[in-house]
């Protein structure tokens, strides 16, 4: 059995694909931070997947070279930097 998203993932998802339209600017310095703090390919993937909105993420990890696990890893790991630079408990 898979294990559940914890309660900030959605959210920092979604503030994600709101950047850089965010309304509060502390959300935008926080996606901001982690992109610039972001390796190349998960700077790659995050740009396809949500900032370009163009594919979804097996297809982004095809044009990435990378295995879906990897992406999907990856993608994770993003998504905890932002709720970190967001001061949301991730444990």
């Amino acid at each position: 059995m898979s294990k559940p998203r914890e309660a900030w993932y959605s959210y920092t998802r979604n503030v994600t694909k709101r950047y850089p339209n965010n309304v509060h600017e502390v959300e935008n310095e926080a996606v901001k931070k982690a992109l610039t703090d972001a390796d190349a390919v998960t700077l790659d993937l995050v740009q396809i997947i949500y900032l370009k909105k163009i594919n979804n993420l097996p297809e982004a990890a095809r044009r990435c070279f990378v295995s879906e696990a990897t992406a999907r890893r990856k993608t994770s790991r993003f998504f905890r930097e932002v709720a970190k630079n967001l001061g949301l408990p991730t444990n």
